[in-house]
C-alpha cells in the first residue's frame, strides 16, 4: 500500500513508497483506525492510521508471524504496544516515565493508562511512574496537562518538554 500525508491533498508520502506490512491487529484509538503489523525492513512493531492507507493490496508473499518478532505471547505484547504509545505515536524505546502532580490527576492517569502505575502518596502531591514509549506524542501529552504535573524524569524527556514549552511560548510572544 502507500500512505498519504497528514495534509488534506492526501498527496502520497515519500513520492508514493510502497510499505509491505505484515498485519497482526486493527485498533480503534483517538476515534481513528489504526493498523498494527510489522513493515518488512524492520523488527519492531509499527501503526499506520487506515484513512491514509491508499492503494492497498494483498500480497501472496508470506507473513511474518507476530511471534518472530516478539517472541511468546505475542497478542499480549501487541496490547502493550498500543497501550504504551501515547497517540499511537510509536517509538522503539520504551521507558519509566516519573511524574510528580496533584491527586486530583490520578483519575485521569488511570482512565488514560490503566492500572499500571506505580503511586507514592506524598503530604500534598503523589509522584507516579508509568511505562510509555519515549515519543513525540508523550510531549504532547505532557503539555496537555500544562502546570497540572511535573516530570521527575528521564531526564532527557524533561529537557525536550522544555524545549518545546519555550518554542511554544516563542510563537506567542510580542515581538
Amino acid at each position: 500500500y502507500t500512505y498519504t500525508d497528514r495534509e488534506l491533498k492526501k498527496q502520497l508520502r515519500h513520492d508514493g513508497f510502497v510499505y509491505v506490512l505484515s498485519p497482526y491487529s486493527l485498533v480503534w484509538e483517538n476515534d481513528r483506525y489504526y493498523l498494527i503489523g510489522n513493515y518488512d525492513k524492520y523488527d519492531n512493531l509499527s501503526n499506520y492510521r487506515l484513512d491514509r492507507i491508499k492503494n492497498l493490496s494483498i500480497l501472496n508473499d508470506k507473513l511474518r508471524d507476530a511471534s518472530e518478532i516478539l517472541g511468546e505471547n505475542a497478542d499480549l505484547k501487541i496490547e502493550e504496544y498500543v497501550k504504551t504509545s501515547i497517540y499511537l505515536y510509536g517509538s522503539p524505546e520504551k521507558i519509566r516515565l516519573k511524574l510528580r502532580c496533584q491527586p486530583e490527576l490520578l483519575d485521569d492517569l488511570t482512565d488514560f493508562f490503566g492500572n499500571d502505575l506505580t503511586v507514592i502518596n506524598n503530604a500534598d502531591s503523589l509522584e507516579v511512574s508509568i511505562a510509555v514509549q519515549d515519543s513525540e506524542g508523550l510531549i504532547f501529552w505532557l503539555m496537555q496537562h500544562g502546570k497540572n504535573l511535573e516530570v521527575l524524569g528521564p531526564e532527557n524527556v524533561r529537557n525536550r518538554l522544555v524545549s518545546t514549552l519555550k518554542e511554544t511560548l516563542r510563537l506567542y510572544t510580542w515581538k
